[in-house]
């Protein structure tokens, strides 16, 4: 499983990182993101069925996480906050693969 989490933060954590920091406006805040977000995707690795899915599924945890950050920083926990342009149509399609 060790190996299989350092391939997955190999192969997405820039593009992962990238998605974040122009959500969050924040490199430090996207990286502290990005690093619980792999907590959380390895402590649920047995509980992911289709090991194919995990880059969309590791995407959609941080975006989800991100937006969540954004809300208690900002007060709106109570108002959903927008989804950032394309972002919908690229975990469809990411989900897809």
């Amino acid at each position: 499983m060790t190996s299989d989490i350092t391939e997955l933060y190999r192969l997405e954590a820039r593009k992962t990182l990238a998605m974040l920091c122009e959500f969050l406006g924040d490199r430090s805040e996207a990286e502290d993101v990005l690093q619980e977000v792999f907590l959380r995707v390895q402590r649920s690795w047995g509980q992911v069925e289709d090991k194919s899915k995990l880059a969309a599924y590791l995407r959609s945890t941080a975006f989800n996480f991100a937006r969540s950050n954004l809300r208690r920083r900002s007060g709106l926990a109570a108002r959903p906050l927008p989804w950032p342009r394309g972002t919908r149509r690229a975990l469809r399609h990411a989900a897809r693969r």
